[in-house]
């Protein structure tokens, strides 16, 4: 089974021997093994349709709102996250982030894993820190 939370990292995990889902006794996070494995494809499928059901459906003409929103999230990250010393929170601020990327793709019908894939083998060839000698 699992040996440590995804969550967390902590050890301590309670395993359903019927279902095979589970919990970590520290911070109550509950997975399925299952759902750890996913292709981009379900994640991209999921949070659009979530949102859409909500009543978020993004177009060309609201996108810079959508982008806004997913830049404050990194904005909350940072001030109640990473500036404050808390790590969990910044990960959670930093996964709204990846819903909304994924909500904005799924609307805008585009094609994230062909071009996640082409710039990854596009960044192999790219010298040390892209040439630059900051971020």
């Amino acid at each position: 089974m699992h040996k440590e939370c995804p969550f967390c990292g902590s050890i301590d995990i309670l395993n359903c021997i019927d279902c095979g889902a589970s919990t970590c006794m520290k911070c109550g996070f509950v997975w399925d093994p299952g759902q750890l494995s996913r292709p981009l494809s379900y994640y991209l499928k999921e949070c659009g349709e979530a949102a859409n059901q909500k009543g978020w459906k993004v177009t060309w003409t609201e996108l810079p709102a959508y982008l806004m929103a997913t830049i404050d999230e990194l904005c909350d990250g940072f001030e109640r996250g990473w500036r404050d010393n808390k790590e969990k929170k910044m990960h959670v601020e930093i996964g709204d982030c990846f819903i909304r990327l994924f909500h904005i793709s799924h609307d805008l019908n585009i094609p994230l894993e062909k071009i996640l894939i082409r710039l990854l083998e596009e960044n192999k060839s790219r010298p040390y820190k892209h040439g630059h000698e900051r971020i």
